[in-house]
């Protein structure tokens, strides 16, 4: 009877483990995807924290420029959002600046040229600023780090 009991309870745990705990695990990897972002998965990625997002991005060596594709999380169009970007591509400082004349609430892309020159397959690390006031005549700045490879 002993020996009974004890397989029922082995048993027990292995549908235990299998039916409640396996699920929870895979429920929790899956939403972990979604918190980092799949458009971030990849050698490219910038992070931001709030305010305006960098959904997507290129450094582009054949028109030395970036191109930002643009979320405003601000939930209010913003004008003339002074735009920065520092950094160094290929160990080589760079940089560049542009003025959004309009940023509204849906996506948009933005380019900027960068300077001076660079090569394909060189490594970035650029940070992004943008400036802007806000709607109760708050300044804002909002500061978004990207890394990876020119293209």
């Amino acid at each position: 009877m002993d020996k009974l009991v004890k397989w029922l309870l082995i048993i027990g745990v292995v549908i235990v483990v299998l039916f409640i705990a396996l699920p929870v695990i895979i429920i929790g990897i899956a939403s972990m995807v979604f918190v980092i972002q799949p458009t971030e998965i990849g050698s490219n990625t910038c992070s931001t924290t709030s305010g305006i997002l960098i959904t997507n991005h290129k450094v582009d060596s054949s028109t030395d420029s970036i191109s930002l594709n643009l979320s405003n999380l601000t939930s209010e169009n913003l004008s003339n959002v002074d735009l920065a970007v520092d950094g160094t591509i290929g160990g080589t400082s760079i940089s560049g600046a542009n003025t959004i004349s309009s940023l509204g609430t849906t996506r948009q892309t933005e380019n900027i040229s960068l300077l001076p020159a660079f090569n394909t397959s060189e490594s970035y690390s650029l940070t992004v600023k943008f400036s802007y006031i806000d709607r109760d005549g708050l300044s804002r700045t909002v500061t978004s780090t990207c890394n990876g490879k020119a293209s």
